[in-house]
Parts: C-alpha cells; structure tokens; sequence
C-alpha cells in the first residue's frame, strides 16, 4: 500500500460485510485496520480487526465509491 494513505479498497468481512474506501493499514490504532468510507463530501470512519478480514482488494478511488454507494449490493 501506498505511505501516503491514499489506498483506495474492498474490504471483504467475515459476517458478509463488504466496506469501501480509503483504507489504513493496522498500527496506530492497536492494529486495527482503518476504512473512510466516503458518504458524499464526506466521509464516515470504520474499524476492524485483521482476523475479520477475509479479502482485501486494491482498487482506484472510483470502483471504491462505487461499491460504497447506497444499495450497491
């Protein structure tokens, strides 16, 4: 992932729960990965454990706002 915390993902979760967005790899928050998920403008901030991860997925900015719109699933 890029140092300057512009990577843009997929995160697949045990649980069937897929978030998108600007992500964060573990470390400053007790190793939790960091996701901003954009909502419009703005964006809302989510947190999770490695052990929920069941995929990651690298993607550009537009396919990540695309997965986190509203009903995408």
């Amino acid at each position: 992932m890029a140092d300057n915390n512009e990577s843009w993902a997929v995160a697949e979760l045990m649980g069937h729960v897929t978030l998108a967005g600007r992500i964060t790899k573990p470390g400053e928050y007790g190793g939790l990965w960091q996701i901003d998920i954009p909502e419009g403008e703005m964006f809302r901030t989510e947190f999770f454990g490695t052990q929920a991860v069941y995929r990651i997925r690298i993607v550009s900015e537009a396919i990540a706002r695309a997965y986190a719109r509203p009903g995408h699933e």
